[in-house]
């Protein structure tokens, strides 16, 4: 008997399409830097794309009842805390969210203001009695709430949390002692006691990190004073071969690696340096594409001609470590400022030469970003946005990467 023919596609397939259809890339990874690299990182706490895809979503579900049934599932994937508080979303579907974002409201209102208390937080009972393991993957916090923290940490709920995000103090580190992290991005990570997953970290011990092993780490960012250099560079000699990103910031009256960086991390492809950096070019076979300097003020007394317009820029940008022209002899393709584009478009007293140091650079193949990998032309595009369509800027970035 020979097959019926149909054009119906299976149910399976379109489930598939419409699953891919809504995916939101980097936001719902909890290793961004596995498949997307460093470039993650600036876009890693951008909401926005979340909300852009739920639009999307609610399109799709209007299609067919077939398909709102089956997108009603990915309903409150991101979840904040202050629209539970506020009762703008149940407490039901923390549960269900892959991502959840602590902090209170912008208007700081009495509900949040009293968060950390049980008379503020109502703790939603599990459902028909059941302990079940959450979804949840992704935690960010800019509040510290113990009650919610205690909450969290109970009936097995972070089972699943691959990635923690915490920006302020932390005085309660209960959730760096009992989770498996792959990402961790704080001050405490000196509490974490699972570590053998972890790929990206941002910490300030020194001491913590050589007192642990940490076999898949490959992001790291780390704060540090002068004191410490000698110990970090130890253990970079040990660990160094393994990074592909190196954020070192903090206040050194002098950054004299030796051996060099270069040799101290073989494989990375994005550093950031401190100002106070003994510039020696990388080799030829280095892979690092993305440097990240600091770019600083120079005021033009002498009235010195810029060498891309002619004319006498008030202001003159500079890399406090090498020239430009030591910059576009080392061969990286990618050169950062450990800023923002609307600080050094408005933030300086006097104009300064920026677009043409942004010329000059792109005329030798170099490409100069802000700390969020942003281009000036993304710059610019993001204030037209905001200025005719009211989207609302994004600063909430992962600054330590």
């Amino acid at each position: 008997m020979s097959p019926i023919l149909t054009d119906r596609i299976p149910v399976e397939i379109w489930q598939r399409i419409l699953r891919f259809a809504i995916h939101v890339p980097v936001f719902f990874e909890t290793d961004p830097t596995v498949v997307y690299g460093a470039s993650a990182f600036p876009t890693y706490c951008d909401d926005r794309q979340y909300w852009d895809m739920e639009r999307e979503r609610n399109a799709f579900q209007r299609v067919c009842f077939s398909w709102y049934s089956y997108l009603r599932a990915f309903d409150h994937r991101l979840v904040y805390i202050s629209d539970v508080l506020h009762g703008v979303v149940p407490a039901e579907s923390l549960r269900r969210a892959y991502r959840i974002y602590i902090s209170m409201c912008k208007r700081q209102c009495r509900k949040c203001r009293k968060a950390d208390s049980h008379e503020g937080w109502t703790v939603p009972a599990p459902r028909s009695g059941r302990r079940e393991t959450w979804n949840l993957e992704i935690l960010e916090m800019d509040a510290e709430w113990d009650i919610l923290i205690e909450y969290l940490s109970r009936h097995n709920r972070l089972a699943n949390l691959g990635a923690l995000i915490r920006r302020n103090h932390q005085h309660n580190t209960k959730l760096e002692s009992i989770c498996s992290l792959r990402f961790y991005y704080g001050l405490r990570g000196n509490e974490m006691q699972h570590l053998n997953n972890i790929t990206t970290l941002q910490l300030q011990s020194v001491e913590w990190l050589r007192s642990h092993s940490l076999p898949q780490l490959r992001h790291l960012s780390i704060y540090l004073h002068t004191a410490a250099l000698p110990e970090f560079v130890t253990w970079l000699q040990d660990h160094g071969y393994r990074l592909l990103t190196l954020y070192c910031q903090g206040i050194f009256s002098k950054f004299d690696v030796t051996p060099s960086i270069w040799l101290l991390c073989p494989e990375a492809t994005a550093l950031q340096l401190p100002p106070t950096f003994k510039w020696i070019p990388p080799p030829s076979s280095h892979p690092i594409t993305h440097l990240r300097l600091d770019l600083a003020l120079r005021l033009n007394l002498e009235e010195e001609a810029c060498s891309y317009c002619g004319t006498a820029h008030p202001g003159v940008m500079e890399f406090p470590v090498l020239s430009v022209e030591e910059f576009i002899d080392s061969g990286i393709c990618q050169a950062a400022f450990n800023d923002s584009w609307s600080w050094m478009v408005r933030g300086f007293s006097v104009p300064t030469d920026i677009l043409c140091l942004v010329a000059i650079l792109r005329m030798h193949g170099v490409l100069l970003v802000d700390k969020d990998h942003l281009t000036i032309e993304d710059y610019w595009v993001a204030e037209l946005e905001v200025a005719r369509w009211g989207i609302r800027d994004y600063t909430n970035v992962l600054f330590g990467f």
